[in-house]
């Protein structure tokens, strides 16, 4: 899970506050509220538990924790050991208007260009490889693992780098293939 301090835990289940100081996913003091109905109590905050879609839009980061509670216990109080064994997992959201999310395409779209269509990154990776290096060590394999390059370094690889990394790269192009198909 992604390492995010959080600010505020919204939840009605004193076992679930319990539950996230003793895994230590919150610090001891942090604030929390039973119910939130007003954007302002959570504007800009990390927060974690349980929100309405209209409410976690204003949050910097929300993390909702997935219970799955029996349908005799939904107006009960959790303790922290049913939180446990009702935990189906946390998951972050980070919400963004369209305006600004289509700002960040197209920040992604120039440097997919940038990175994937420059002979000068190309050419360094080629050096890379020449001199023996391990292609998961060059900076072009995080970028192709991300922005869809992954067949041109697996072809870089196969044709500089020495035979000993090839199976792991044509492993993983096939593993992406087979992804994509399914």
């Amino acid at each position: 899970m992604e390492n995010i301090k959080y600010d505020l835990v919204v939840t009605k289940h004193p076992g679930l506050i319990e539950y996230l100081k003793k895994e230590k996913i919150v610090e001891e003091n942090v604030s929390y509220l039973y119910y939130v109905d007003n954007p302002d109590q959570v504007r800009g905050l990390n927060v974690i538990g349980s929100l309405t879609c209209v409410m976690a839009k204003y949050c910097a980061a929300y993390t909702e924790v997935d219970l799955d509670i029996p349908y005799e216990l939904r107006d009960a109080y959790l303790t922290e050991s049913l939180v446990r064994t009702m935990l189906r997992g946390l998951e972050t959201f980070y919400v963004l208007p369209l305006e600004e999310m289509k700002k960040r395409d197209a920040v992604i779209r120039a440097l997919k260009f940038f990175a994937l269509e420059s002979d000068h990154e190309w050419d360094s990776l080629k050096e890379f490889l020449l001199d023996g290096n391990n292609p998961k060590d060059h900076d072009l394999y995080k970028v192709c693992q991300v922005l869809d390059g992954f067949h041109s370094f697996t072809e870089y690889v196969r044709r500089y780098a020495k035979p000993d990394f090839w199976p792991e790269i044509e492993a993983e192009l096939e593993e992406r293939v087979l992804k994509d198909l399914s």
